[in-house]
C-alpha cells in the first residue's frame, strides 16, 4: 500500500500548527508504535524491492512483480501533466534542467549519501554537496507550474523564473569550487516581455481578440447567504483563483435576471478560445475557500469556442 502525503495544504489550512508539524509528528509517532508491534511495516520502494533482513522486510524482485500497462497521471489538477510541460516556456525550462543535470553527473562530483551528515563547511566535499543541493532545488516541480500561460502568480511569474535559473547557476558555481571544470552554458531569461515570452495576459493564452459575453448563474435557493455568492476561477475577471473577492449579484442588475430569487449572477466578457475554470464560494473571507463547494480536486470547466448572438448563459447549482 503506497501512501503519499502532499504537504502543500498545510500552508493554507493549519491555522494554529505551522506547516502541520504537530500532525506530522503525531502521524510518525503512531507509525512507529505500529511498526514496533509489527502491525504496520513502513518501507521505502527500494527497500521493498531489494528486501532488508535486518528490518524483517522480504525482497520483492522487480521480475516477480505484475507488469503495469499504464500509470494514471495522478495529478490533482486536470488529471494530466499539462500544467508542468508542453508549453514553450515549460519545455525550455526542462531543457535547461536536463543540460544542468547531465553536466553535474559528468562533473565527477559524487552524489551525496542522504543518510550521511553534511561535510564540513568550506571544504571541497561541502561545495560538492551544495552543488547537488542546488540541483535538487531546481528539480522541484513547482518551478514548471509557473511557466507558460496556464498558471499565473498574483505578483507575476518573473520572480520564479529568476529564482529557478539562480539555482542552476549556483550549481555550476559550487561545482567549480568543488574542483570540477564544468562551466555554465548560460541560461537566458525564459519569461520576458519580448515576443514569445510570457506577456502576463492571464492564465490561459487567448487565440482571438473576439469576445463573448458570458453570464454565470448559481442557484442557491434554500441556502443561507450571509453576504454574497462569489465566483473564483482562472481569469482576472473572475478573481484569478482568489476566492471570495469577485461577488455575484441577486439584485436584478448587471446580468442578474430577477432580484432576490436565490439565483446569483455575474456577467463577464471572455475572449473566444478561452477555457474557463471556476468554482463558487459563499460569503467567506477573501483568500479562503470556505464555505465553498466541496470538490477540492475538481472544478467546473467551460470552453468558449465561438461567438453566440446573445450572451451565453451558464446555469449551475451550488455544490453540484
Amino acid at each position: 500500500l503506497t501512501v503519499i502525503l502532499d504537504g502543500e495544504n498545510a500552508w493554507e489550512w493549519y491555522r494554529y500548527d505551522m506547516d502541520g508539524k504537530q500532525f506530522l509528528h503525531a502521524l510518525y509517532r503512531k507509525l512507529t508504535a505500529l511498526h514496533t508491534s509489527g502491525r504496520v511495516i513502513t518501507t521505502t520502494t527500494i527497500e521493498y524491492i531489494r528486501g532488508n533482513p535486518r528490518r524483517g522486510v522480504p525482497a520483492h524482485p522487480v521480475e516477480s512483480q505484475r507488469a503495469m500497462n499504464s500509470v494514471w497521471p495522478g495529478s490533482w489538477i486536470n488529471a494530466n501533466f499539462d500544467t508542468w510541460i508542453g508549453e514553450h516556456e515549460e519545455n525550455r525550462a526542462w531543457e535547461y534542467l536536463l543540460r544542468a543535470r547531465k553536466d553535474l553527473e559528468k562533473s565527477g562530483i559524487p552524489r551525496p549519501d542522504p543518510r550521511a551528515p553534511a561535510p564540513r563547511k568550506k571544504t571541497k566535499a561541502w561545495y560538492g554537496y551544495q552543488a547537488w543541493e542546488e540541483m535538487y532545488a531546481a528539480e522541484g516541480s513547482d518551478w514548471f507550474w509557473w511557466y507558460g500561460d496556464d498558471q499565473e502568480a498574483p505578483g507575476g511569474d518573473k520572480p520564479f523564473d529568476i529564482a529557478y535559473r539562480i539555482h542552476l547557476e549556483n550549481m555550476y558555481a559550487f561545482a567549480r569550487q568543488a574542483g570540477s571544470t564544468i562551466r555554465s552554458p548560460g541560461f537566458p531569461a525564459i519569461i520576458t516581455d519580448a515576443p514569445g515570452g510570457s506577456s502576463g495576459q492571464g492564465v490561459m493564452a487567448q487565440s482571438s481578440q473576439e469576445k463573448q459575453r458570458v453570464v454565470f448563474t448559481c442557484d442557491v435557493r434554500g441556502m443561507a447567504v450571509p453576504h454574497a455568492i462569489y465566483i473564483a476561477g482562472n481569469l482576472p475577471a473572475i478573481g484569478s483563483w482568489n476566492p471570495n473577492t469577485v461577488n455575484m449579484r441577486d439584485d436584478g442588475k448587471e446580468g442578474d435576471a430577477v432580484a432576490g430569487d436565490g439565483i446569483w449572477s455575474i456577467a463577464v466578457e471572455v475572449p473566444v478560445g478561452t477555457a474557463i475554470e471556476y468554482k463558487y464560494t459563499n460569503s467567506g473571507i477573501p483568500g479562503q475557500w470556505t464555505p465553498g463547494e466541496e470538490f477540492p480536486v475538481r472544478h467546473r470547466t467551460l470552453l468558449i469556442g465561438d461567438v453566440t448572438p446573445g450572451p451565453r448563459i451558464v446555469t449551475d447549482t451550488f455544490g453540484q
